[in-house]
């Protein structure tokens, strides 16, 4: 299903700046840095009246007896990265959506599950002792 090697994301750091937040996402073999924008860091920060993007993922996953089984950022073009949520409908077949990194690490606040990196998105953007 996966042909790229996938390295475990072990933990990550916040980094706000004043026109956009750093995640800093931290494996074995460096850190990947990935840039979002400033409404990112507010999102985390706050309780919203609107549901966001994160929040209709978590009401779709509950709503339909969903299970996130992993997170893999699999891709990355001009500085954007892509990433696939791997979901398990209940035992019957796993199915892959496309998500924003930025999303998943929202979602990773109240849902645990493995966030992993390619091995050609690490060879792309890690970056040594940032």
């Amino acid at each position: 299903m996966f042909e790229d090697a996938m390295i475990p994301i072990e933990s990550y750091e916040i980094d706000p700046h004043p026109n956009y937040t750093l995640f800093k996402l931290h494996t074995k073999k460096g850190t990947v840095p990935l840039y979002t924008s400033l409404e990112v860091n507010e999102n985390l920060r706050r309780e919203f009246r609107r549901p966001i993007t994160h929040d209709i993922i978590t009401g779709v996953v509950t709503g339909f007896d969903l299970k996130i089984m992993k997170c893999i950022i699999d891709h990355v073009e001009d500085s954007i990265y892509f990433a696939k949520l791997y979901l398990d409908r209940s035992g019957q077949e796993i199915v892959s959506i496309d998500i924003r990194p930025s999303d998943v690490l929202i979602l990773l606040k109240t849902t645990k599950f493995p966030l992993f990196v390619s091995q050609k998105v690490l060879d792309a953007t890690v970056q040594e002792g940032i």
